[in-house]
């Protein structure tokens, strides 16, 4: 279906469950080119977003970015987990470079 779809579109975007709560992303790897990963800021554990990461790395399936959903920009700065996810973007930023 997917190779059907893309010989009519440019651009497919596939909404999937949670990576670490879908066993189907195995099989959407096979199809897919990239995936943005949308975490919930200051919801999402740490833990969950590195291995989910680590899972879609394990698949081939290439992240080309992070989108956090629910930011709040008074915290942002000086809230732990904000530097957690700033480590995320210089992380991302670095693999862009390479």
């Amino acid at each position: 279906m997917f190779r059907r779809l893309s010989d009519s579109y440019d651009l497919i975007l596939v909404d999937t469950p949670p990576v670490l709560a879908n066993a189907d992303i195995a099989a959407l790897a096979d199809v897919t080119d990239t995936c943005l990963f949308v975490v919930r800021w200051g919801n999402t554990p740490r833990d969950a977003v590195a291995s989910a990461l680590r899972q879609l790395r394990l698949l081939n399936v290439a992240a080309t970015g992070v989108v956090l959903t629910g930011v709040n920009p008074a915290k942002a700065d000086s809230d732990a987990e904000g530097q957690f996810y700033d480590q995320i973007k210089r992380y991302y930023a670095y693999k862009g470079a390479a």
